[in-house]
């Protein structure tokens, strides 16, 4: 499995980062490296949801 960010209003993948750093086709390993990578591009926590991995 991998994780995707994820819109907590919505519940649909986000398509960029705050800073426009493009998250079309990006998966984590883990939930923490989803967020630490968010955070490191001017994001606010959010929601990672677990998905197959492709």
């Amino acid at each position: 499995m991998s994780f995707i960010i994820t819109n907590p209003f919505t519940g649909k993948p986000l398509e960029k980062t705050p800073d426009g750093t493009s998250l079309k086709d990006v998966n984590f390993e883990t939930k923490e490296e989803a967020l630490q990578f968010f955070k490191d591009h001017g994001g606010n926590p959010v929601e990672m949801v677990e998905v197959p991995s492709k």
